[in-house]
């Protein structure tokens, strides 16, 4: 079987800028944000119990340092904390990622009654620079190291609790074929699959890591942007291995991804070197 290729999407200069209707009681973004931060106390207590209450308090203190307007009140949002013990526990902390999250929408007043427009740059920070700022502080208090590594489990251990969606899956030249001709919007990406059946993706822009430009350690970017990358073909499978090396947050020119089935081919998960990648250009 020859190799096969295809490329999709274009890259949209003007993408962040692109305005998006949101309901903050539906958004995706706000349900993972504050789901997240509720299994991050769980586990730092349960990990690091001893610096628990400083991090509580630093972080606290670094979200409402860096809201400029406040829009809401706990009465607001008991409803979206109902089933996460450690954010209902500490509810000066849940209002202060609340706020921060919303001013990074840049929220109208009304915020919780309507839909709103909002950047997709926005919606995208309002995602991104609560974890990064949860993972800077983590690193002042349990070096970095010991911080990433935690932070590594937290983001593993917080996907595989989430409930397995239903999968259809059958193999990756099945895969390829039902996703070569997806849309990608303003993502451009080129799709592939080996002689030998294995499924790779190369995009060459990154909107999660253009939105935060004005964050300049690459290693926590990565870390926040692309290390759930590695959970996304687990969720419905126990079969398929991810394996990822260049990354746009990083500073490559591009993100590098293959999927690997182990029921066909278990003894070679390598990952293809540079030079694979960089020659699509050429054969696409």
């Amino acid at each position: 079987m020859d190799m096969q290729l295809v490329k999709t999407g274009k890259i949209n200069p003007d993408a962040l800028n692109r305005k998006m209707s949101i309901n903050i009681c539906k958004e995706f973004h706000t349900q993972a944000s504050i789901q997240k931060l509720d299994h991050l106390l769980t586990l730092l207590e349960q990990r690091y119990s001893i610096h628990l209450n400083r991090f509580i308090s630093l972080l606290e203190e670094k979200y409402q340092q860096s809201t400029k307007k406040k829009r809401c009140e706990i009465s607001q949002i008991e409803s979206f904390i109902e089933k996460m013990p450690k954010l209902k526990s500490n509810q000066k902390l849940t209002v202060s990622f609340f706020n921060f999250h919303l001013d990074l929408f840049d929220a109208p007043e009304k915020w919780l009654d309507d839909e709103f427009q909002v950047l997709q740059k926005n919606l995208l920070r309002s995602y991104l620079v609560p974890q990064i700022f949860q993972l800077e502080i983590l690193i002042d208090l349990l070096g970095r190291t010991s911080a990433i590594a935690f932070f590594k489990e937290h983001i593993t251990r917080y996907l595989r609790s989430l409930p397995d969606q239903e999968s259809n899956f059958i193999d990756l030249p099945t895969h390829f074929e039902e996703n070569k001709n997806t849309p990608s919007e303003e993502w451009e990406m080129i799709k592939g699959l080996t002689p030998e059946g294995k499924y790779f993706l190369r995009n060459n822009n990154c909107l999660w890591a253009d939105a935060l430009v004005d964050f300049s350690d690459k290693e926590i970017l990565y870390y926040v942007c692309c290390y759930g990358d590695f959970q996304e073909y687990n969720n419905g499978t126990n079969f398929l291995i991810f394996t990822m090396e260049h990354t746009i947050a990083k500073g490559d020119p591009y993100c590098s991804r293959m999927i690997h089935d182990t029921r066909k081919d278990w003894h070679d998960l390598k990952h293809p070197s540079k030079e694979f990648w960089d020659l699509l250009d050429e054969l696409v």
